[in-house]
């Protein structure tokens, strides 16, 4: 099942210097995916594009074959994590289940429901 599709996207932050043209991608369930390339590739943007934090100049992007441009930020970020080169310099938290913590609170209100699903994702990382 394809999760991320990217479809003749194409983006620039000056109208004289394209950084994507006509990009074909998808991403399907169950992959892991790295994406490489040189410095100014275009690897970093292609992230900000799929969570919707920058808009294509064409193109079309799914996540859960929903486009991205009729969804916000904050839902899309529900769909898609982006986990960056430098980990240790992504998180802000002494433990896994405090960094976690954080995101849980953002989308789940409820503070019983969140500690359940907090420990079932543990759980199922094998951290418990």
């Amino acid at each position: 099942m394809t999760i991320l599709k990217f479809s003749d996207v194409s983006f620039a932050y000056s109208e004289s210097t394209p950084i994507l043209t006509n990009i074909n991608l998808e991403f399907n369930s169950h992959e892991i995916v790295g994406i490489i390339g040189p410095n100014g590739a275009g690897k970093s943007t292609l992230l900000k594009l799929a969570n919707g934090l920058i808009k294509p100049l064409s193109g079309e992007i799914l996540i859960n074959d929903k486009n991205i441009l009729k969804r916000r930020t904050s839902d899309i970020s529900k769909d898609l994590v982006v986990t960056f080169q430098f980990s240790r310099q992504q998180f802000f938290r002494s433990t896994v289940e405090s960094e976690i913590g954080v995101t849980l609170a953002l989308h789940v209100k409820n503070k019983n429901e969140r500690a359940i699903r907090l420990e079932k994702l543990l759980h199922s990382l094998v951290l418990t």
